[in-house]
């Protein structure tokens, strides 16, 4: 479960195909649709302040649970947020036997990206399963072909109303393989198992149809006012290769 809430912190997460002048109005950068009146994107170039993922469960077959992002919100400094929405909904898994999780990247583009402020920008929730929040975001390393960031806050928001946040003992741990199109997001049993508590065995709950999209300022008050649960860490039990 810990790698739902993590999948997607990329250096920001920011399409790569957008140019620096794809700032305002409508426009086309790479195979993004761009607009808002903001006069800058966030979430490229550097670490965000915080993310947003809206997370539809699928199924669970042989330990595994498929789930999808159809949409995305980047903050940053100055009060600026990107929202993304892709077109074909990225796609992950997680293995609950070795709790790793994975997911492609594959289907990042085509996408549509909003510039504006946290203040005027909303995440839609409408058949989405969860939010998911991360803060505290830090890059650790990158390569040629891949970055290595930590988490270290989570938040997460379900259709019933309730929010609940966490603050991780040791940071969790994100790769993103940039030529293989793969994220990678390390074990964390402890946090996994708090996860399992707040969904229970229930992942066909969703918020309906017609929910209206979910203010992104709305969000952060609203984990600024929950008091976090401490989650202690404890290593991954060793699971031996394949024969």
């Amino acid at each position: 479960m810990a790698a739902i809430v993590l999948a997607l912190v990329l250096q920001g997460c920011a399409p790569l195909t957008i140019s620096q002048t794809d700032q305002s109005g409508s426009s086309a950068g790479g195979d993004y649709s761009v607009s808002g009146p903001a006069k800058t994107k966030v979430g490229s170039g550097s670490a965000p302040e915080g993310i947003y993922l809206a997370v539809t469960f699928g199924n669970m077959t042989g330990g595994s649970l498929s789930y999808t992002i159809p949409y995305m919100a980047v903050t940053g400094a100055d009060n600026l947020t990107t929202v993304y929405t892709f077109m074909t909904p990225l796609a992950g898994t997680y293995n609950a036997t070795n709790d790793m999780g994975y997911i492609s990247t594959a289907t990042m583009v085509p996408a549509t990206a909003v510039y504006d402020t946290a203040s005027n920008s909303s995440l839609p929730v409408a058949g989405t399963s969860m939010i998911m929040g991360l803060k505290g975001i830090t890059p650790v390393s990158s390569g040629a072909t891949y970055k290595d960031s930590n988490v270290k806050q989570v938040g997460v928001f379900t259709p019933d109303g309730s929010v609940k946040t966490f603050t991780l003992d040791k940071p969790l741990r994100i790769t993103h393989s940039e030529d293989r199109k793969i994220v990678v997001v390390d074990s964390y049993p402890s946090f996994s198992r708090r996860m399992r508590a707040v969904m229970g065995n229930n992942t066909t709950t969703a918020f309906p149809a017609g929910a209206p999209s979910m203010s992104l300022k709305t969000m952060d008050g609203a984990w600024a006012t929950t008091t976090s649960s401490f989650v202690s860490y404890e290593a991954p039990k060793y699971i031996p290769p394949p024969a």
